[in-house]
């Protein structure tokens, strides 16, 4: 018998206007959310937000393969 994996997935939900791309300090907000999820040694994430904000995301984030990531 196969031993499931431990798979763990994020859902970051930045819908709205898109006020998480406004910086805080010296990064956008979303960073926080994200360095949080990668602190808990997740690599999977999935970002739901409307369309104008999510090609912005796509920009910053890309695929996430840069940050081992899958986003």
């Amino acid at each position: 018998m196969m031993q499931a994996e431990n798979i763990r997935k994020g859902i970051l939900l930045a819908g709205g206007l898109g006020t998480r791309l406004l910086p805080i300090y010296d990064k956008p907000m979303i960073y926080y959310s994200f360095s949080l999820l990668m602190l808990a040694n997740i690599r999977e994430v999935l970002i739901v937000a409307n369309e104008e904000a999510l090609e912005l995301y796509k920009k910053m984030f890309s695929d996430g393969s840069h940050l081992g990531m899958t986003i």
